[in-house]
């Protein structure tokens, strides 16, 4: 059943969406180019084709370092004084993420790939928000041993959280109704296929480093399935999608 839009992105007027207002063509364009996309980008097996991929001669996977930008709107020093206020941004359409930073933690509104994209939403939004600040946010490069026979397989699933990230967010920053919330779900049930198909591809693989691969890639799923279950849907789609793509990058994060 489509589901009803009970805010106008209420969170800084569209804070995240960065004032888009584009027409339902336009958007039907975007979705379709977006679905080539992934199915281009998911159906390349080879390795060197892989940007930000690559082996040395002892059949080292090397993955580049990516930094991420996380807009924190305030710190907290306990985890129920986070989650009390992760429920307010989440009514205003932030993702309300609860990140636990070993000294505080942090309720994030979103996650952005690009440093000024995350300085301009912040500059707008600090008179309400008086304590927001931007975290850096580096996921460190990944080297790893891996057998050589299985070099394309693991490639082609060790790229999965970055490229997940970029639909997650060219989603979540285009969408601006529910004329293209089918559309979005039917792309979203297309990643969770193809995570499936890449954990198959490498489920006999046992090294130290593909076991905790393939449990990300299965945190991953979960969390995509969530998004998509009708059971879930306690928060609105834009929520909903503001956070997954908060969840992507912290799985990225935590493989290193």
């Amino acid at each position: 059943m489509q589901e009803n839009r009970t805010h106008d992105f209420e969170f800084g007027k569209g804070y995240i969406l960065k004032g888009y207002k584009k027409k339902s063509r336009v958007f039907g364009f975007f979705f379709f180019v977006l679905s080539v996309a992934l199915v281009v980008s998911f159906s390349i097996f080879s390795a060197n084709l892989i940007v930000g991929v690559s082996f040395n001669a002892s059949s080292t996977l090397l993955l580049n370092e990516k930094t991420y930008y996380l807009l924190s709107l305030n710190s907290f020093e306990s985890e129920a004084e986070a989650e009390e206020a992760s429920k307010q941004v989440k009514l205003k359409q932030g993702a309300g993420y609860v990140y636990n930073t070993i000294k505080s933690y942090e309720v994030i509104a979103f996650a952005y790939i690009n440093e000024e994209d995350c300085l301009s939403v912040k500059s707008r939004l600090e008179e309400e928000y008086k304590n927001c600040h931007i975290i850096p946010l580096k996921c460190k490069k990944i080297n790893a041993s891996v057998p050589s026979e299985f070099k394309g397989e693991i490639a082609y699933a060790i790229k999965t959280f970055d490229e997940v990230y970029s639909i997650l967010y060219s989603i979540a920053t285009s969408y601006s109704s529910s004329k293209e919330y089918y559309t979005s779900m039917n792309l979203i049930n297309e990643v969770i296929l193809s995570i499936e198909s890449k954990i198959e591809a490498i489920k006999q693989v046992n090294s130290s480093f593909t076991v905790k691969l393939k449990s990300k890639l299965n945190e991953l799923m979960v969390d995509l399935k969530k998004l998509v279950d009708v059971n879930e849907r306690v928060d609105t789609f834009e929520t909903r999608i503001k956070y997954a793509t908060c969840c992507a990058i912290f799985h990225r994060y935590s493989l290193a």
